[in-house]
C-alpha cells in the first residue's frame, strides 16, 4: 500500500519519519515497533537485493543522493557463494556498519547518504564471483556432455 506524499509545505520531521517508517515496513515486512536503532540488515535480515528496492524508492521519494552508499558495509549478498570459500566477498573485507533506521532519517534531512566510510580497498576483480561462474559453467558443460553421450 503506497503512502501518499505530503505537500512540501506540510512536511514536518515527524511526518517524514512516519513516511520513512511506512516505506521500511512495506519493503521489510516489519510488524513490530521501529526505532532509530532498528537494524534493517542485522535484526530483520534484509539482503542487498531487498535494500536496493527500498533505497531506490527512498531516494526518489525524499530526494536523497545515494551515490556515497556502499552496500557491502551494511549487508550480505543473497544466496550461497562457494567462491567465498577461497576469496572473500566485499562484505567480508570490511567491518560491518549497521544500517539503522536513524541513518535513513538523517539521509532524508541531509539529502545525501550520511555515512563516512573508513578507508578500505577492494580488488579490481571479484574472484569469488569468477569462481562461482566457473562452477556454473562446469556444471552446465557436464550436463550437456551427458546429454550428448
Amino acid at each position: 500500500r503506497a503512502v501518499p506524499s505530503r505537500p512540501r509545505c506540510c512536511v514536518t520531521p515527524d511526518s517524514k519519519r512516519e513516511e520513512i517508517d511506512a516505506l521500511v515496513r512495506k519493503h521489510a515486512a516489519i510488524q513490530g515497533p521501529l526505532s532509530e536503532q532498528t537494524d534493517l540488515c542485522g535484526e530483520h535480515g534484509m539482503c542487498v537485493f531487498d535494500l536496493e528496492d527500498l533505497l531506490e524508492e527512498f531516494a526518489e521519494r525524499f530526494a536523497v543522493d545515494l551515490s556515497g552508499y556502499l552496500w557491502y558495509f551494511h549487508s550480505d549478498e543473497e544466496g550461497v557463494s562457494p567462491g567465498r570459500w577461497f576469496f572473500p566477498a566485499p562484505q567480508d573485507r570490511v567491518t560491518r556498519i549497521p544500517l539503522q533506521l536513524g541513518l535513513l532519517y538523517r539521509a532524508a534531512e541531509l539529502g545525501r547518504w550520511p555515512v563516512e566510510y573508513p578507508e578500505h580497498s577492494l580488488p579490481a576483480r571479484r574472484w569469488d564471483t569468477v569462481i562461482n561462474q566457473c562452477l556454473v559453467a562446469a556444471i552446465v558443460l557436464s550436463l550437456v556432455w551427458r546429454l550428448v553421450e
